[in-house]
């Protein structure tokens, strides 16, 4: 499968109806359409991709040429326990010089139009002279997660807990309040809206999962963050570890 020359762009819904997935198409669209230097009218195309519980999945495919490049993108709405969709550049002619960097125009924008709760990819940002000789720097942390802080907080508790990555991209029901758990904790502890970059190795995502773990567990006490948890079926010692 041809990887894409861009960040993986996640968007999270509480649900993906075809009127919610007929808006936030639009939406992006629209926000494609009105980038400085568009040339061309969006060309819309079509295709599929395979899902291990959804089985196939229709990609919304779409191309356009904007300061003479013609760029190709998809959008796939999962309606996974927890709905989400994923918007990638697959192709690009030419080729843009950073494949998969976060530092590409389009992730700050994305997020900033809440068209994307999260961004993942190479973080692009210089190093010293000296971590790049080093060994351990050319390896996992060059990748990096990038978003508001509560996103990249949820996703990385995803990707460490099976039962949460089985609600992500496996199961499909029962649904799980997750984008509620989301703009809770959003509301009541992280309204600065600052997006967070965090690189992904062990050291910095256990820090970063620390932080956040004991402010939440500080603010809410236990009882309430049982509660939330009992909807995901997921114990609070198992989620602190």
């Amino acid at each position: 499968m041809k990887l894409s020359v861009s960040p993986s762009f996640t968007k999270f819904f509480k649900s993906v109806s075809q009127k919610d997935q007929s808006i936030f198409l639009e939406r992006v669209f629209s926000f494609f359409r009105n980038i400085e230097g568009r040339s061309s009218e969006i060309l819309y195309l079509e295709g599929e991709q395979t899902h291990p519980s959804l089985e196939s999945i229709k990609l919304h495919t779409f191309q356009f040429e904007v300061y003479r490049q013609w760029e190709f993108w998809s959008i796939a709405f999962f309606d996974t326990a927890i709905p989400h969709a994923k918007i990638e550049m697959l192709d690009c002619n030419p080729p843009p010089v950073k494949c998969y960097s976060l530092n590409m125009n389009y992730t700050q924008l994305l997020l900033k139009h809440s068209l994307a709760d999260i961004a993942d990819g190479f973080d692009g940002n210089p190093k010293p002279f000296l971590k790049k000789m080093l060994s351990f720097d050319l390896g996992s942390n060059r990748l990096a997660t990038k978003g508001e802080t509560i996103w990249v907080y949820l996703m990385l508790k995803g990707r460490s807990l099976q039962g949460i990555y089985n609600l992500f991209s496996v199961q499909l029901y029962p649904k799980v309040p997750f984008f509620e758990f989301a703009n809770f904790l959003n509301e009541r502890i992280f309204k600065s809206r600052e997006f967070r970059q965090v690189p992904m190795n062990k050291k910095a995502v256990r820090s970063f999962l620390q932080q956040n773990d004991t402010l939440i567990l500080d603010d809410l006490g236990v009882k309430q963050m049982t509660e939330w948890l009992n909807h995901f079926d997921i114990e609070l010692d198992i989620w602190l570890s």
